[in-house]
C-alpha cells in the first residue's frame, strides 16, 4: 500500500465476482485428498476438467461440455452444465454451488438429490482472501462457507457437513476446498488446484 499526501492509504481492488468466462480448451487439475471414516481409508485422486465447448446461454449463464477425468483411476466423463454447478461435476457428494455475482455478505440456499437422500443448506461468501496457497501458486479469493444437513430418502439425519471453498477468479474456477463432518469434527476432503491452462 502507499501513503500519498492528503490520501487515505489505498488496499488492493475488490475482486470482480461477475460470472466467469470459460472457452475451450480451458484445464484444471486438482489434487483431492479424501477420507473414508468407516473404513480408515484414505483416497488420493487428481480429477482434471476440461471445457470442450461452449453451446450458449441458458437463462443468463453460459451452458459448457466438460471432459472429466482422474489421472489415476482412469476415469472419464463428459458433461453439461453452467459454471454454478462446477462442483458437481466429478459425481462426488460435492455440494457448494455458486450463485453469481460473487460478494462479500451474499447468501443463497440449496437443496438437491445425493446418493439416495438429499442435502439442504445455506451457503455465504464471508470475505475476499488474499494470497491463499496452493500447489499451483497464491490467488486471491472469495471464501464461501457452507452448512449443510443430509438426509437419507426416508428424511433421517445422516450427517452435517462445512464446506468452505475458495474462488478465484483469476483462474475463473475453485483453488481450494475442505469439507469438514460437524458431527464428527474431522476433515474429510481437502480439493486443491495442482495446475491449470486458461
Amino acid at each position: 500500500m502507499v501513503a500519498l499526501s492528503g490520501c487515505a492509504l489505498l488496499g488492493p481492488p475488490p475482486l470482480d465476482g461477475r460470472v466467469p468466462e470459460w472457452r475451450v480448451g480451458d484445464t484444471w487439475q486438482y489434487r483431492l485428498t479424501a477420507q473414508d471414516l468407516a473404513r480408515g481409508t484414505t483416497l488420493h485422486t487428481s480429477p482434471v476438467l476440461t471445457v470442450l465447448a461452449a453451446e450458449g446461454v441458458a437463462g443468463a449463464k453460459p451452458v459448457y461440455t466438460v471432459n472429466v477425468s482422474t489421472l489415476e483411476q482412469g476415469f472419464q466423463q463428459t458433461a453439461r452444465f453452467t459454471v454454478d454447478d462446477l462442483n458437481e461435476m466429478d459425481g462426488a457428494v460435492e455440494i457448494v454451488r455458486y450463485d453469481f455475482p460473487l460478494s462479500v455478505g451474499k447468501r443463497w440456499t440449496a437443496t438437491r438429490e445425493v446418493m439416495g437422500g438429499t442435502s439442504s443448506g445455506e451457503a455465504t461468501v464471508t470475505r475476499e482472501a488474499r494470497g491463499v496457497s496452493v500447489r499451483a501458486g497464491s490467488f486471491d479469493a472469495f471464501e464461501i462457507v457452507a452448512r449443510y444437513r443430509f438426509l437419507d430418502a426416508d428424511g433421517n439425519p445422516r450427517a452435517n457437513l462445512t464446506v468452505t471453498t475458495y474462488f478465484s477468479p483469476q483462474v475463473r474456477n475453485l483453488v481450494l476446498e475442505e469439507q469438514r463432518d460437524d458431527d464428527r469434527g474431522e476433515l474429510v476432503s481437502r480439493r486443491e488446484l495442482a495446475r491449470y491452462q486458461i
